[in-house]
């Protein structure tokens, strides 16, 4: 481990406190900028479903809505920094090994991140605004908030970037003894039976979209399973190691 380990509390406290500030200005700085541009994103999610009609129930709607969009892109813009500072932070208290575990999660957590809000937003938004659009009755006039629409969009795009996190868990929990390769073999149909009844409930009733939403995460599953595995003889080989060497002593 780093000497930084016999630093005292204080000083801990202290380098966390000038890293939060850090990061916190950055991100009020990035929201003020995309402040700026909320209209334009607004626009763009607009475009997502055309076919609704939006309405603003309280005057100062719109202004919240500019506020959530402008935090949300200052959280997304400013993670890779939120990252290195979280890193560099608990790095010095970590052993070698430790650290090779954390750098791996914390660029699978990114990476996976990323790529679910990107899918969210190109496939799973549009599909689920146009199943709510056909599901509508003529009886019930929509009377859609633009608070409300864009609360659902970034909340499904929040949520896959966490979903496409499971190969990050995955790793995580076989890193730490949770979880064995055993778990994706042994529950392997019961999860992908699982999965296509959740895209079922989500889309609209034709198997393209259900196909879409589907499928990506059954390979998603399968790359966890793929990552455990590997991980898991990683392991096996490293305590071998350490039997070894404690053999020789």
């Amino acid at each position: 481990m780093n000497s930084d380990k016999d630093m005292p509390i204080i000083g801990h406290l202290d380098e966390l406190r000038k890293r939060l500030t850090i990061v916190s200005v950055a991100h009020l700085i990035v929201m003020l900028l995309a402040f700026s541009r909320s209209g334009k994103i607004l626009e763009k999610l607009m475009e997502l479903n055309p076919k609704m009609h939006l309405i603003f129930v309280e005057p100062s709607e719109i202004m919240n809505v500019y506020i959530h969009i402008a935090l949300v892109l200052a959280i997304g813009i400013c993670l890779p920094l939120t990252i290195y500072h979280l890193w560099a932070f608990v790095a010095k208290g970590l052993y070698d090994n430790e650290k090779k575990m954390v750098k791996i999660a914390l660029g699978l957590g990114f990476g996976f991140f990323l790529v679910g809000v990107i899918f969210a937003y190109k496939v799973v938004v549009p599909i689920s605004l146009q199943f709510f659009t056909r599901i509508a009755i003529d009886q019930v006039a929509p009377m859609i908030s633009v608070k409300s629409y864009i609360s659902f969009i970034l909340t499904l795009m929040l949520a896959m970037g966490v979903v496409f996190n499971i190969p990050s868990f995955a790793y995580i929990g076989t890193k730490l003894g949770i979880l064995t390769p055993s778990f994706f073999t042994s529950y392997d149909k019961h999860l992908i039976i699982l999965i296509f009844i959740l895209a079922a409930i989500i889309t609209p009733p034709d198997v393209i979209s259900q196909c879409l939403i589907g499928l990506p995460m059954v390979g998603l599953l399968k790359l966890s399973a793929f990552i455990s595995t590997k991980t898991y003889k990683e392991k096996l080989r490293e305590a071998d190691k350490e039997l070894v060497d404690e053999t020789k002593k």
